[in-house]
């Protein structure tokens, strides 16, 4: 990641996607090296994927009904 370049705190910077791009911000965080706060998953298929010792992760889903 490229925070501290543009005067970003990644120790402060949460990451959030939405369906695939839940998919791929977990899949960023968990081959990076770099801290961030959190990550946020919002209705996102995660597969095979896994994130050990990892930061903070919310996951959002769920389904409407009428």
């Amino acid at each position: 990641m490229h925070a501290a370049e543009y005067g970003g705190n990644p120790e402060a910077l949460f990451i959030a996607g939405s369906s695939a791009g839940a998919y791929l911000a977990i899949r960023a965080v968990g081959e990076s090296t770099d801290p961030i706060a959190g990550l946020i998953g919002r209705y996102g298929y995660y597969g095979d994927l896994t994130l050990r010792d990892g930061p903070p992760l919310l996951v959002i889903h769920g389904r409407t009904t009428s």
